[in-house]
């Protein structure tokens, strides 16, 4: 009896310091095996920066012109939204000389990759219940098919990351403890100032306030709720005053196909096995593929709430109401007939967190299906991270603009056009 009162808290004390002590250097090694990764993907835009379409032509060259402040509160109208973080990057990419000046917008860019990344691991989540989920959503936001070359390392893209933070914000087990607990209020704010991706979640943090009456999470929603008026008034002006791009709101079967093409398909298998079977399906009528697909996901989903059918979980609910809110805001706001690249990301993303979700069902042949759907993702994901993507010109510098070198031209002569990412299509005139 004197032994077990001594010695055993004893041993348990150190066992869990060495837990603990493994935890910390887990988390070390799987922060830096990312950052490898993403240096990886693209060395080029690391070591010499780039601007990407808008955030060039259009927001830095804005803020050059008529000064921070301008530039920090500029509204690209024809799209119907602020976006405040590609307008603080491009405040930011005035700091430096202007041969520096990209560095800011990629480093920003990459900063949210990092936060999110920490995020993840440090969160105290009820999606994320263990390490082993949480490395597997890190790995996910970085490598799997959602996650394409359109949205990497530029400002203009990073929305789709603060969507996808937004998520991961309304899991988290907030203590009033953490970095995490202190940032989560803010950078709700900053993404919804950035982005409608966090806005039109709003209400879900206010029925999550209503439920655990936490400080906390009143203060969540009173961010992200103030952020979201914000993008109301603006939207609302935009529509009032017909600013907006007239490419977006088109609905057709073709539409619907590219959804389901882009969001569903491609998630889950990756574009080269999705066009592998579009192949062998060759020049079957459209109406009868959509059908069939419909069909399709009509079943399995029938089949998942017949086996959770007594099972209630909160968690899942709520990751198939993002989804349904997000593809509706996607497929309303792309463009022409299509759901794609940046479009098909956060909901992409949203289909992969719901096989997280129920990967984490005792019901055996869920959890089965759903780690493997999401390991073969992450394999198709890492196949096309990079030279096998179809736009590898996003990532890779085939015959692109040297920024360092447009200046030097532009210095001999301001009326020249200086060419960015993706040039032709995209140059910049600094006057």
């Amino acid at each position: 009896m004197i032994f077990n009162d001594i010695y055993i808290p004893v041993i348990k004390k150190k066992m869990q310091t060495l837990f603990k002590d493994y935890y910390f250097k887990l988390k070390i090694f799987i922060f830096f095996l990312l950052l490898v990764i993403i240096f990886y993907r693209s060395p080029h835009i690391l070591l010499n920066g780039r601007f990407t379409a808008e955030e060039g032509w259009f927001w830095f060259r804005n803020s050059y012109i008529e000064g921070p402040i301008y530039g920090l509160f500029q509204v690209y109208w024809e799209v119907g939204y602020f976006n405040l973080w590609a307008n603080i990057g491009s405040v930011l990419a005035l700091i430096p000389s202007l041969d520096y000046a990209p560095f800011a917008t990629v480093y920003l860019s990459l900063s949210l990759k990092l936060f999110i990344i920490y995020y993840v691991l440090n969160t105290n989540s009820s999606f994320l219940i263990n390490i082993f989920y949480k490395i597997l959503t890190c790995f996910i936001i970085i490598l799997s098919p959602p996650m394409v070359p359109e949205i990497w390392l530029n400002t203009l893209n990073s929305q789709t990351y603060f969507g996808i933070l937004t998520i991961l914000v309304f899991f988290h087990i907030n203590e009033n403890k953490s970095f995490i607990d202190k940032t989560s209020p803010y950078m709700l704010l900053l993404g919804g100032l950035s982005t409608l991706y966090v806005c039109i979640l709003s209400p879900f943090f206010l029925i999550k306030y209503l439920i655990s009456k936490r400080k906390s999470d009143l203060k969540n929603f009173i961010f992200i709720a103030f952020a979201t008026l914000v993008q109301s008034l603006i939207l609302l002006y935009t529509k009032i005053n017909a600013l907006e791009y007239g490419y977006r709101s088109h609905y057709s079967v073709e539409k619907i196909i590219s959804y389901c093409y882009n969001v569903i398909t491609k998630s889950l298998l990756g574009r080269e096995t999705s066009q592998l079977i579009i192949k062998f399906i060759g020049d079957v009528d459209k109406y009868l593929i959509l059908g069939f697909f419909l069909i399709i996901c009509i079943t399995v989903i029938f089949f998942i709430i017949k086996l959770t059918k007594n099972k209630k979980d909160d968690v899942l609910n709520f990751l198939i109401y993002f989804f349904i809110i997000e593809s509706i805001l996607v497929f309303i706001g792309s463009w022409f007939h299509q759901v794609q690249g940046r479009y098909a990301v956060v909901p992409g993303i949203l289909l992969l967190f719901i096989l997280i979700r129920l990967s984490q069902s005792k019901v055996q042949i869920l959890k089965f299906f759903s780690l493997f759907f999401l390991l073969f993702s992450l394999t198709a994901g890492s196949y096309e991270f990079k030279h096998n993507s179809k736009y590898p010109n996003f990532l890779i510098c085939n015959n692109c603009p040297i920024w360092k070198n447009e200046i030097a031209k532009w210095e001999e002569n301001k009326n020249y056009a200086i060419k960015i990412w993706h040039y032709p299509k995209r140059s910049m005139l600094l006057k």
